[in-house]
């Protein structure tokens, strides 16, 4: 599931916010306010989750976190 979350909900926004920024695509300005809002709902759903839970799922660190972990990055 969280894996997914990351292809889809923060992999999109994340592209369309920063590829403009390294010439990978044109910019354009209302594509990219739309993105930085998905982002910032994205990073809530996250946050909301890990304040009662250490880990995404279960009790150690799993492809999961790697994997949402990995595609936060592309978003800074």
């Amino acid at each position: 599931m969280w894996i997914n979350f990351a292809e889809s909900e923060i992999l999109p926004p994340s592209c369309t916010w920063t590829f403009p920024c390294l010439g990978i695509m044109q910019f354009n300005k209302q594509n990219t306010e739309k993105a930085k809002e998905d982002i910032k709902h994205v990073l809530k759903v996250l946050d909301d989750h890990l304040l009662t839970s250490t880990y995404l799922v279960g009790e150690h660190i799993t492809q999961a976190d790697i994997s949402v972990c990995i595609y936060t990055l592309c978003t800074k």
